[in-house]
């Protein structure tokens, strides 16, 4: 599995979201993973040229069908235990990263992206 992160890490612990979505898990602490370096970047909806280092994580996963709305566009799995990585390589996006399901509000945006709780999802 693969885990992307903005900054140089050696290993991560489990914690919850920074900035959930409306729909997301916003308690259980964990490590999300996918088996994809684009599944990982639509999990993040990352920004066409962000950096992102790319590392591997040789242990099995914990959670194989976390409860994300996206997670059959992503591939994304959760280790709630602390994991070692390994680098693989830095990439920058190369456009920007969607699971491509917009908000059912009519705003136009990505779901993850709109704050009208009455409609998305």
């Amino acid at each position: 599995m693969l885990h992307l992160s903005s900054v140089e890490i050696e290993k991560l612990s489990p914690r919850t979201p920074r900035n959930p979505s409306l729909w997301e898990d916003a308690q259980t602490p964990r490590v999300s993973a996918a088996p994809t370096i684009t599944g990982c970047l639509k999990a993040l909806v990352a920004r066409k040229g962000s950096s992102w280092f790319v590392y591997q994580i040789e242990s099995e996963p914990d959670v194989l069908c976390p409860p994300v709305a996206d997670g059959e566009q992503t591939g994304e799995v959760w280790y709630l235990r602390e994991v070692e990585v390994v680098l693989v390589k830095k990439i920058v996006a190369d456009q920007d990263y969607t699971t491509e399901r917009m908000c059912s509000c009519g705003s136009g945006v990505p779901w993850t992206q709109c704050g009208d709780s009455g409609y998305c999802g």
